[in-house]
């Protein structure tokens, strides 16, 4: 058992909401984790990524809802815990969510955020959040919402709000599959990814998408980058970011 899933399994989880669950790895991750589930909630403003989740999900006490997380204070529930596992630097105001996910969140109630982190990275590491932050560039110039990963201390600031106390925190394991919040990697994943060559995959993910950036203000710039990664990753290899997942607890009124 990993500090990680041994933190999480102490997390009595009651009513849990997942807010920006995507596909929902992170969410069943959290129903098969935490104890004392009594059910969980997985929301996604993204009808493609909900169909896949509900597919993918065969634990009854999950649930999934296509909402998006701005539209929580409309939500009757009140949850025991909330959870957003790598979605922070998809979100245009993240401290906004983080706010609007303590408002339904009962008083000593618990909040998890996990995050991949861009500081205190191996060279194939850093390749690898690099890769991410070619991706997230290109996919702003498309008009989508992505931003470059935050360092330790950002995403803790984020957490320390009024009203939660972070009580713990533990680095997640690596983790092939970008929507994987807590980073704990299963043995398929880990056979998968023993199967495969990364540093092949990651070249030609960067060639399939340079040509997003053709026509734009940027592509030289991206040009140059591309080819300075591709350099990078063949010399040190490519491995993903660790995530950093915060534990807080919201504050009971005279605390």
């Amino acid at each position: 058992m990993s500090s990680c899933r041994e933190m999480l399994s102490r997390v009595a989880g009651g009513r849990v909401l997942d807010v920006g669950c995507g596909t929902g790895h992170f969410t069943r991750q959290l129903a098969e984790t935490l104890r004392d589930v009594r059910s969980v909630i997985g929301i996604d403003p993204d009808k493609d990524s909900v169909d896949e989740a509900r597919r993918a999900t065969e634990n009854r006490r999950i649930t999934y809802r296509l909402l998006s997380v701005m539209d929580l204070a409309e939500e009757p529930e009140r949850f025991d815990t909330v959870a957003i596992g790598y979605a922070l630097h998809h979100l245009p105001d993240p401290a906004a969510v983080i706010r609007r996910m303590a408002s339904v969140l009962v008083p000593g109630g618990a909040m998890i955020v996990s995050e991949p982190v861009a500081d205190g990275l191996s060279p194939a590491e850093r390749n690898g959040r690099d890769l991410h932050h070619f991706k997230a560039e290109i996919d702003r110039l498309r008009g989508r919402v992505h931003n470059p990963t935050y360092d330790r201390a950002a995403i803790r600031a984020l957490v320390q709000i009024d009203g939660l106390e972070i009580v713990d925190e533990c680095t997640g394991d690596r983790h092939a599959t970008a929507g994987d919040g807590a980073g704990v990697t299963d043995a398929a994943s880990a056979d998968a990814n023993a199967a495969s060559d990364p540093v092949q995959e990651a070249v030609e993910f960067l060639d399939e998408y340079l040509p997003f950036a053709e026509g734009t203000d940027r592509c030289e710039d991206l040009r140059s980058l591309h080819a300075d990664l591709i350099g990078r990753i063949r010399a040190d290899g490519i491995d993903s970011p660790p995530r950093l997942i915060i534990l807080a607890r919201k504050r009971q009124p005279g605390d």
